[in-house]
């Protein structure tokens, strides 16, 4: 991929408006630097998920120095999980290794986690706003737009 102008340029600005949503919202922002990578760059999704990985690695590391110094950090919670996503993490590098995925079935599993990732986060909406009952439609008194995100962010993310 050759890097314009115009390119370092957007490459600068969703780097920046995507590091800020994935802090913000507590993420690693894979979703949205893989989704990036494919359809605006053209990138083979299996270039696009291990590149995301370091972009993710740098931007989660930012975010959680900010966390540490505002003392929002759990180190049971962090160290427990923690330990055992590197032993997920080096069990599927070691396990795809010997099994290859071509890169039609990583777009359709990527797909599918975000389709269930957004399903989820929709459901835990409805939930945190008491229910949704047909009532509740026929009136279009449901919105996702009317969505208190800033109160509720937390209840809402899987």
């Amino acid at each position: 991929m050759e890097l314009y102008l115009t390119t370092i340029f957007l490459l600068i600005l969703l780097g920046f408006l995507t590091g800020t949503i994935s802090v913000i919202a507590g993420i690693g922002g894979g979703v949205f630097f893989v989704s990036i990578m494919t359809l605006l760059f053209l990138m083979p999704i299996n270039i696009a998920i291990d590149t995301s990985t370091f972009i993710i690695l740098a931007s989660s590391c930012a975010g959680f120095i900010t966390y540490l110094k505002q003392g929002r950090t759990n180190f049971k919670l962090a160290l427990t999980f923690g330990v055992f996503s590197i032993l997920g993490s080096v069990f599927a590098t070691i396990l795809f290794s010997f099994i290859q995925i071509d890169n039609s079935m990583l777009k359709i599993l990527f797909a599918l986690t975000l389709l269930v990732a957004g399903l989820n986060m929709i459901h835990k909406a409805i939930k945190a706003k008491g229910g949704l009952t047909s009532k509740d439609l026929e009136k279009g008194e449901f919105s996702l737009l009317d969505y208190d995100y800033k109160t509720n962010l937390k209840k809402a993310i899987p």
